[in-house]
């Protein structure tokens, strides 16, 4: 799982995703909503200022500068899709954050119920700590419940402390340790 939640180094403006004017928001001034096809490119533009966040944290595999079209594509697969959500985060300043998930069943041998997953969450960084992130979340649990699932699942990288942090905080725990060898 992938979640934004930078240095301040990390607070450039994504190109077309709108971004602050010098102040920091109060979280009445940001509203959270399904995301439309109009929003493909500010939230596909998100989608790379993520990927920035986790090259700059070190995952030198990643290359935000390849990424666009795959965003883009990515964006627009979970926007207005019955089983896919894409939420857009924005306040007068454009598209500060989105939200990416779809739902997931397990197959027979592994109880066979179906659950969300949360591919992605990112929030723009002047709006970081602001309560954006939680109300994506929030919203997208609420999505998922009137979906019947009871479960939510996602991954965050080991490195990305405050991600951990943030989900933690939002009563996600532990479930799998994911490990890698390079060869």
């Amino acid at each position: 799982m992938r979640s934004g939640r930078r240095s301040s180094r990390g607070s450039e403006t994504p190109p077309g995703a709108g971004g602050p004017r010098g102040r920091t928001p109060r979280s009445g001034e940001v509203q959270v909503r399904a995301a439309r096809a109009e929003d493909v490119g500010s939230v596909a533009a998100l989608w790379v200022a993520l990927l920035a966040y986790h090259r700059d944290l070190g995952e030198e595999d990643i290359h935000p500068s390849r990424a666009s079209a795959e965003g883009r594509r990515f964006i627009k697969e979970h926007v207005g899709t019955g089983d896919r959500i894409c939420l857009v985060a924005e306040s007068g300043d454009g598209a500060i954050g989105f939200l990416v998930g779809t739902l997931r069943k397990r197959s027979a041998a592994f109880g066979g119920w179906r659950y969300g997953h949360i591919y992605d969450v990112y929030v723009h960084g002047p709006y970081r700590r602001t309560g954006v992130g939680r109300a994506l979340v929030e919203e997208a649990v609420r999505w998922f419940r009137a979906r019947g699932v009871r479960r939510v699942q996602l991954q965050v990288r080991a490195h990305n402390a405050a991600g951990i942090g943030f989900w933690k905080g939002l009563g996600f725990g532990d479930l799998a340790v994911t490990m890698e060898r390079r060869l």
